[in-house]
């Protein structure tokens, strides 16, 4: 069931990644922040499946049907007294082609995320070694790390700090207060917390495909906010504050260390200056109103989707009643025998020694009463 419950996690994350991406253009619209929104999304995705999942399998109370003598029973065609045999040995084949792949995905499910592990931590450790190096200084009034290429950026989950690039010295003093600003903001806002935080849940489920989708959103609203934030402080200064963008986009480096940077991809780079720029729409309040109903749609939407334990088997033994309880309730004669659907004919294994049993526990229940005819038969079978 781990490959259909998989399936059901990766439709609910897409679905609530759609609900995000309209709430957050609708926040975009009216100048708003939306980090939280693709930070939403992305505990929801994991959380809502996982949820679904125990409540889908907690135990249920299972109600008897009581049969109040035998000749009830004749009429309603159920047995009157049921004595287990001892446990019959089967080979049933598998009900689902998803069950197939349930070992095979595990199995690269743990190995998928062993490397994501490593990889993070061979990052954090670069980024750790790449700190020890830099050394203190003073830029404007602000105490930062100095590198010799790292940066403009910020690094330290418990004690964030900014580092810049030796080379931020020579620049002029408002470029030089932008780049501060813009990194002091990541520091008060806890953006680089927010981002490593959200970075380990792909490790956790690296077959995700929603999540990672969601998680390049949430670095581009964290960057979006920022810089709308740094706009705030210099109101007016939106083109030369861009210019700077480009001109920090084309010194990425291609090794980044652990951190919340001000250079960014230039597909980053192009969401972040349109949020810069996007203009207030004619109607707001109507646009408004069309994406929170899309946004609640598609929530209500992705928590109502049946999940893959919504069609389990009729016959399939509920998890309130152990085979011990059951087999107590089948000497009463309470336990109804249910059906069990299946794909492949099962097969008795050991079908001598069911047949001896039969004649042997059967035979004198049959004559005693003057049964005749054919009788039915059924089997308790437990995992």
């Amino acid at each position: 069931m781990i490959t259909a419950w998989m399936l059901y996690a990766i439709v609910v994350g897409g679905l609530l990644g759609t609900g995000a991406l309209a709430l957050e253009n609708l926040l975009r619209t009216h100048g708003l922040p939306s980090r939280w929104i693709w930070v939403a999304s992305i505990l929801l995705s994991v959380a809502w499946p996982l949820g679904h999942r125990s409540w889908e399998n907690r135990p249920r109370p299972v109600a008897p049907l009581l049969v109040p003598d035998a000749e009830a029973a004749a009429h309603a065609e159920l047995p009157t007294a049921v004595f287990p045999l001892e446990p019959v040995t089967m080979e049933v084949g598998p009900e689902s082609v998803l069950r197939l792949l349930d070992g095979p995905i595990l199995a690269a499910w743990a190995l998928a995320s062993s490397a994501l592990f490593l990889f993070f931590l061979f990052v954090f450790l670069r980024t750790h070694r790449l700190r020890s190096r830099w050394m203190e200084g003073k830029v404007g009034d602000e105490v930062v790390l100095l590198s010799e290429e790292w940066g403009p950026a910020v690094v330290g989950f418990l004690r964030p700090e900014v580092v810049l690039p030796r080379w931020c010295k020579n620049l002029d003093d408002r470029t030089l207060r932008f780049i501060l600003d813009h990194e002091l903001e990541h520091v008060r806002a806890s953006d680089l917390r927010v981002l490593i935080l959200a970075g380990t849940v792909p490790v956790f489920f690296p077959w995700h495909l929603p999540i990672w989708w969601q998680l390049t959103r949430l670095r581009t609203a964290v960057e979006g906010d920022c810089d709308l934030r740094v706009l705030h402080r210099h109101p007016g200064q939106t083109r030369p504050y861009i210019d700077l963008l480009l001109a920090m986009g084309t010194r990425r480096s291609l090794r980044r260390p652990l951190a919340a940077m001000l250079s960014e991809p230039y597909e980053t780079l192009e969401r972040r200056i349109r949020i810069m720029t996007m203009p207030m729409p004619k109607r707001p309040w109507l646009r408004g109103g069309i994406l929170a109903a899309i946004a609640a749609a598609v929530a209500v939407l992705a928590c109502a989707a049946p999940g893959p334990t919504d069609a389990r088997d009729e016959g399939a033994e509920s998890p309130a009643m152990s085979e011990s309880a059951r087999v107590d309730a089948a000497r009463e004669g309470h336990a109804i025998p249910t059906f069990t659907p299946f794909s492949v004919r099962p097969t008795i294994k050991n079908r001598d020694q069911v047949v001896a049993a039969l004649k042997r526990e059967y035979a004198a229940l049959r004559e005693d009463p003057g049964i005749g005819g054919p009788a039915e038969v059924w089997f308790f079978i437990n995992a």
